[in-house]
């Protein structure tokens, strides 16, 4: 995907809890690590850490890779092992159900997994609740962001390219290594 005009930046659009969800998995995936190498030597420590790198790859696969990312050319729907990339040219329109939606210009529906994602309804308290003034919860907001970039696009004129679809590949060939190491370790282990 290209930069903005102007200098900006794509903007991506991804599960606050994801990050954190990330990060956490990293410390305890480390912690856990370091706790095999200093116990059970070098040996043991790599025994265990291609088990350790696998449910890491899942957290990743599932939690923090998906995500939906615009910038002037389209939108990349970043889904669990797939990502879809959808020119402007081809949008219909864009809404948030439970997760955002891409409706494409021949009436089919393309589901972002990673994007703004409708949530269960809280009780906010907050100035702008005692004042009357309500702002929208931060997915509607997000989607707001994501047809304003769609608008401004349409404006400017949009690409006819065609929407590609195609595997993570990145992902793939960590889960075929990490799967490999796995094969080894058991190998060792009881061969």
């Amino acid at each position: 995907m290209t930069q903005l005009p102007g200098g900006g930046r794509p903007r991506t659009f991804r599960s606050g809890t994801a990050i954190f969800g990330m990060l956490g998995s990293v410390v305890v995936a480390a912690l856990l690590l370091i706790d095999a190498f200093v116990r059970g030597g070098f040996v043991e420590g790599m025994l265990i850490t291609p088990w350790v790198l696998l449910v890491l790859w899942g957290v990743y696969v599932f939690f923090y890779a998906p995500n939906v990312r615009t910038d002037a050319s389209g939108i990349r729907l970043h889904n669990v092992l797939t990502i879809i990339d959808i020119p402007w040219g081809r949008v219909a329109d864009v809404r948030l159900r439970w997760q955002v939606e891409v409706v494409l210009e021949d009436g089919r529906v393309v589901s972002g997994f990673g994007g703004p994602t409708r949530g269960r309804a809280t009780k906010r308290r907050s100035i702008a609740a005692e004042t009357d003034e309500s702002t929208p919860p931060a997915p509607v907001r997000e989607v707001g962001l994501i047809q304003e970039e769609w608008n401004r696009a349409r404006e400017r004129g949009t690409d006819d390219a065609p929407m590609r679809r195609r595997a993570d590949v990145v992902a793939l060939i960590a889960f075929a290594v990490i799967a490999a190491w796995c094969i080894i370790a058991v190998v060792v282990a009881y061969g």
